[in-house]
């Protein structure tokens, strides 16, 4: 994702990501400052002071867009399901099984 777009998402009010990286630097977004801050700085904004004044050579400069960890589900309870549920529900925690066994 570009900066344009990550400033775009932010003007428009839409879901932007948590966490990005940029510069080699990780930041979060910051709801009350609506601006990313550097997780080692802390308040360290990314559009108020990072940029500063520079912020048109920058606009095309690509951010990653760094995912938070999913966790596994638990297993389904199947003693509440009929018959077609209960096989659904079985292969759902075969796939939750595996899925644990396989982070370990």
């Amino acid at each position: 994702m570009k900066i344009i777009d990550l400033l775009n998402k932010i003007a428009n009010g839409e879901d932007k990501p948590k966490k990005i990286k940029y510069d080699n630097r990780i930041w979060t977004y910051d709801i009350c400052n609506k601006d990313y801050n550097e997780m080692e700085c802390g308040f360290y904004g990314l559009f108020t002071n990072y940029f500063d004044e520079a912020i048109n050579e920058c606009l095309n400069d690509e951010v990653e867009i760094l995912e938070e960890e999913k966790k596994i589900p638990e297993k389904l309870n199947k003693q509440h399901f009929h018959n077609r549920q209960r096989q659904l529900a079985n292969k759902i925690n075969e796939i939750i099984d595996y899925l644990k066994n396989k982070g370990e």
